[in-house]
């Protein structure tokens, strides 16, 4: 490759401020945030006088909003549940989990409980909200059926997109990530469910309870999805 594409590639860089915006204001998460910077610096390079073209894989992002709105509209108040999951602490607790590194039986009980809420609300979307199941915007539903239609020969990958690759915390595999799923609404809403309840479950707790994440105990949720074009990969 000649050097002058190198340089090229040097030259370009993420803006920083767009993608926290983007992947926390709004809710779509790093993963989903880091694609789209990309997807504007791969633009960028293309632009250039050489002969390499560079192409990003296609991808639409369901925002965290988007995820707790459509629960609740089944009846699942995503971050009233998690509360009481929460809740399970005292202040005095949740320094004692610090430093131990280890969470107590009585809130992996109450974990648990919200996760069989959680796939039930899940199940429910499957059969009341076929169509747009996630609220998507008329934008993100033409993306996704273009993408539907685009990965025919191919599949999708349903992946975490939360607070995870970021400088202060990494949290490598400790949310899920779908590979070979098929390109139909179906499909990636069971793709999505496995995704969004990983985000509470017991590897991702330790997991962030390990790299010392002060935001564990917050009472907040965040669980955004993005939904990937896989290129090159099939079943078998």
């Amino acid at each position: 490759m000649p050097v002058s594409i190198f340089a090229s590639v040097l030259n370009l860089r993420f803006d920083e401020p767009a993608l926290q915006r983007f992947a926390e204001t709004d809710g779509y998460g790093y993963k989903t945030g880091n694609l789209q910077e990309l997807k504007k610096l791969v633009d960028v390079f293309n632009e250039g006088e050489h002969p390499l073209k560079v192409q990003v894989p296609d991808f639409v992002g369901i925002q965290s909003g988007q995820i707790v709105a459509a629960l609740e509209k089944v009846q699942f108040k995503v971050l009233d549940e998690w509360k009481k999951v929460l809740a399970t602490l005292t202040a005095a607790n949740q320094e004692e989990v610090r430093k131990s590194k280890q969470l107590p039986e009585k809130f992996w009980e109450a974990q648990k409980a919200f996760v069989v809420k959680l796939r039930k609300a899940f199940k429910t979307l499957e059969t009341t909200r076929k169509d747009n199941p996630f609220g998507l915007s008329d934008e993100q539903q033409a993306m996704l059926e273009k993408l539907f239609k685009d990965a025919q020969s191919d599949k999708l990958m349903v992946r975490s997109t939360g607070k995870e690759d970021t400088r202060k915390l990494a949290n490598a595999g400790g949310n899920e990530s779908i590979a070979n799923v098929a390109p139909t609404m179906s499909a990636v809403l069971k793709a999505a469910e496995e995704v969004v309840v990983s985000y509470f479950g017991e590897k991702s707790l330790n997991q962030r309870l390990g790299l010392g994440d002060t935001t564990l105990f917050a009472e907040e949720v965040f669980c955004p999805v993005l939904v990937q074009r896989m290129i090159g990969e099939r079943e078998g």
